[in-house]
């Protein structure tokens, strides 16, 4: 759910962004809207030029970099256990984008008995 930009209502989309090719930074994004009076109207938003936004492929990075989070990571993902990466869900908020990159634990130790 997300409020597009001039709109006063929040609605289900999904979106995408883009990045120019050869170049990890944010240029442009789309979003498939899907509202019952806007079903499948399609949305393309030209983001300024003069302005650096991160690509998602740069949150990554940024992600993998970071000290605090990469302790936790290699600590989850010891004695059996593997951390499993998500999609990274890139969604506007205000004038700027919120980067979700979901995180999954998987135990690679015994099963839960049948019933």
């Amino acid at each position: 759910m997300a409020k597009l930009p001039g709109s006063t209502e929040l609605e289900y989309m999904l979106m995408t962004p883009f990045t120019p090719q050869n170049r990890d930074n944010m240029i442009s994004w789309m979003a498939a809207r899907s509202t019952s009076r806007q079903y499948g109207k399609m949305l393309f938003y030209q983001l300024p030029k003069e302005k650096l936004i991160y690509g998602p492929n740069q949150i990554e990075a940024m992600i993998d970099q970071n000290t605090t989070i990469s302790q936790q990571l290699t600590l989850w993902n010891q004695n059996g256990s593997r951390v499993i990466r998500g999609k990274q869900i890139v969604t506007p908020i205000e004038n700027s984008f919120l980067y979700v990159v979901p995180l999954y634990l998987e135990s690679g130790g015994r099963e839960l008995p049948a019933a």
